[in-house]
């Protein structure tokens, strides 16, 4: 789904970054009174510049996440590694999405389930 096609259909105004990052997470919960869920680490920290490098109305993902994406989608250079220095000192390569390559069944989704079963076989 496009920011495009959200516009249409809502009739308001939608112009958001997607970044995304595949790696390690310390996942927890902290307080005693009110609980707050949180995820630590390097990743998580390339995760967030990923979207902060990223441009509106695109999908940002980094080189490892490109790798487990099975040529389902046409990918171009997006040179983050160019605008954040973190990712530049991480030697993170940064791709844009362009398209699916493959149609997406109506009904079919891709679980956690199934991403790990891919990422951890």
């Amino acid at each position: 789904m496009d920011n495009q096609y959200v516009q249409q259909k809502t009739n308001s105004p939608v112009d958001m970054r997607v970044g995304i990052h595949t790696g390690a997470v310390l996942a927890g919960v902290l307080g005693q009174r009110q609980w707050q869920f949180d995820v630590y680490s390097k990743d998580v920290e390339l995760a967030n510049k990923m979207e902060s490098s990223g441009l509106p109305g695109r999908v940002h993902i980094s080189e490892k996440t490109l790798s487990y994406l099975n040529g389902e989608f046409e990918v171009e250079p997006a040179l983050g590694e160019k605008r954040e220095e973190t990712l530049r000192m991480a030697g993170i390569k940064t791709f844009f999405i362009v398209r699916t390559l493959k149609p997406i069944p109506p009904g079919k989704r891709l679980t956690i389930t199934r991403i790990l079963q891919n990422v951890y076989p």
